[in-house]
């Protein structure tokens, strides 16, 4: 049965163990995954030509004649917006009416849209990685920051991740010169304690955070995106400083746009604030929706994750352009061991079927399971684990070799100039993960 609710109406129809579903692309419906408050925020009312009209934040995202656009970057007049009947309709006007409270909700879509007020909106879901980087930073002793322009945190969500919501300091952000202050802070007083404890500060995300020109000036007026990578530029030429010689892992996240001006062998994708980031990470990974994952028959079904494939664009600590493809589970996060079945059997480290695989160990025993049985054999037998995993780095990761082309098995074993260099680099500088949702 199809229905028009108010956005209201959905928190407590999830609450119940209800179903819901909103009308997506191709005039399909796509199930509600999670109702976000995102607290009061400085609200906008937007107006279509064809009398639509919707309430929203700033940085909330419409589909329109010139791809996604954020409620600032929109200008009344030139700016038309997809509604669900398939045509554009002219924005007419766009008015700060206040501060109002903010809900969104998540959906369960490869392009993470849906028709909100008969307008295509929006939203993208990061947190899951923001989530399973703290959580492993907590697992190894460390201290977390979390830096959040989109004030969208679950925190059941990060619980069942592992994450220990009493040692993560949260710290909500608006503008770019706001944040980096703030890390110029945490930075500061991370110096003040034990520098061999680890520190993770995650930055979610550049492409939603605004500046205090922006802040202050009217819609329509253009400039923003210089002002923007002007500032993360200067910024990131100070913080790397500050972290190279420490044990910090600084990430942001941003989203990928498309560049319709990408020429033959170009890089068609472009992230938001200019390139200061990508040219200052000592990592970049690229993130990409490979599609759902479902369990269960037909009507029965159920979607409980997804596909992911992971490139690294950047890497000045290992070979670049490697990819790995694992999947996410909404309630459990990235299923690190179920890739690790499918790496041995695409490498023939296994020989047999899903019903009993046989791997041989370097002893020469010979070890028998199931894909069942396989997350269980490896979580009770360490030596089994470390063994599986030596394998999987020696078969897939690219060894260093020198001028001789003999393999440089220790880096610690190299003269005297590249210790130096090895020391005085910190390859947990930063990190920029894409995501091209």
């Amino acid at each position: 049965m199809i229905k028009t609710i108010t956005v209201g109406e959905v928190k407590s129809l999830l609450q119940n163990g209800k179903k819901v579903k909103v009308k997506t692309l191709n005039n399909e419906y796509t199930s509600i995954t999670n109702f976000v408050e995102k607290g009061i925020l400085d609200t906008y009312k937007v107006i279509l030509t064809n009398g639509v009209v919707i309430k929203v934040s700033k940085e909330h995202k419409f589909f329109t004649n010139v791809g996604w656009l954020e409620t600032k970057d929109i200008i009344p007049g030139k700016t038309s917006i997809l509604c669900d009947d398939g045509t554009y309709s002219i924005v007419t006007s766009v008015n700060n009416i206040g501060k109002y409270r903010i809900v969104d909700i998540t959906v369960d879509h490869p392009e993470h849209c849906y028709f909100g007020n008969r307008m295509l909106n929006h939203n993208t879901g990061k947190s899951l990685i923001s989530a399973q980087i703290i959580s492993e930073t907590q697992k190894r002793g460390g201290l977390s920051v979390f830096f959040d322009s989109e004030f969208a945190v679950d925190k059941s969500f990060w619980t069942a991740l592992g994450v220990n919501i009493a040692d993560v300091n949260y710290v909500p952000f608006v503008t770019l010169e706001e944040l980096f202050s703030q890390i110029e802070l945490c930075i500061g007083e991370y110096r003040k304690m034990e520098q061999n404890r680890l520190l993770t500060i995650f930055v979610d995300s550049v492409a939603q955070a605004s500046t205090d020109v922006e802040m202050e000036s009217d819609h329509g007026v253009s400039g923003y995106n210089t002002g923007k990578s002007i500032i993360i530029s200067k910024a990131m030429r100070k913080i790397t400083g500050l972290i190279a010689k420490q044990r910090i892992l600084l990430v942001f996240t941003n989203q990928l746009r498309y560049n319709m001006q990408a020429g033959f062998g170009q890089d068609k994708w472009v992230v938001p604030g200019g390139k200061a980031l990508s040219f200052a990470c000592s990592v970049r990974v690229r993130l990409a929706n490979l599609g759902k994952l479902r369990v269960g028959v037909g009507d029965d079904s159920k979607v409980i994750g997804m596909n992911v494939q992971a490139q690294v664009i950047k890497n000045r600590c290992g070979p670049n352009y490697r990819t790995a493809k694992f999947e996410i589970h909404y309630d459990s996060g990235i299923q690190n061991l179920t890739s690790w079945l499918k790496f041995m059997k695409d490498h023939g480290m296994i020989t047999g079927t899903k019903a009993k695989y046989t791997y041989k160990k370097e002893s020469g025993e010979s070890i028998e399971f199931n894909t069942n049985k396989f997350v269980e054999l490896i979580n009770t037998d360490p030596s089994f684990k470390q063994e599986v995993y030596n394998r999987i780095c020696k078969e897939y990761i690219m060894v260093y070799r020198n001028a001789d082309s003999k393999i440089i098995e220790d880096v610690e074993e190299t003269n005297s100039e590249n210790d130096d260099i090895t020391k005085n680099s910190n390859p947990e500088a930063e990190t920029i993960v894409d995501s091209e949702s």
